[in-house]
């Protein structure tokens, strides 16, 4: 979120103060919504895939949650077709 944030003050979409709120609040939001990530499993996940361990968290998220991971990653979605969908294949 950060870095489309930051993305959108450099292409003057909206002011940095706008992008600090709109960040306070998706903060305030989640707060108590914070998960550890158990780091063998992302690693192992990377290792077995050949997708970064960045995106592996989100795998590996989805996975302990026992929820499907919407994506437009083609990557992941050919990596992980029982967790990862695609935002077509979910709004069908």
């Amino acid at each position: 979120m950060r870095n489309i944030l930051s993305l959108y003050v450099r292409q003057n979409v909206f002011p940095i103060e706008r992008a600090i709120v709109i960040m306070s609040d998706a903060e305030f939001v989640i707060s108590n919504r914070i998960y550890d990530v158990d780091s063998t499993r992302v690693l192992e996940l990377a290792n077995a895939s050949a997708c970064t361990a960045y995106d592996c968290e989100f795998i590996y998220m989805a996975e302990s949650l026992n929820v499907r991971l919407v994506t437009s990653d083609k990557k992941l979605l050919a990596a992980f077709p029982e967790i990862a969908v695609s935002m077509k294949s979910f709004t069908v």
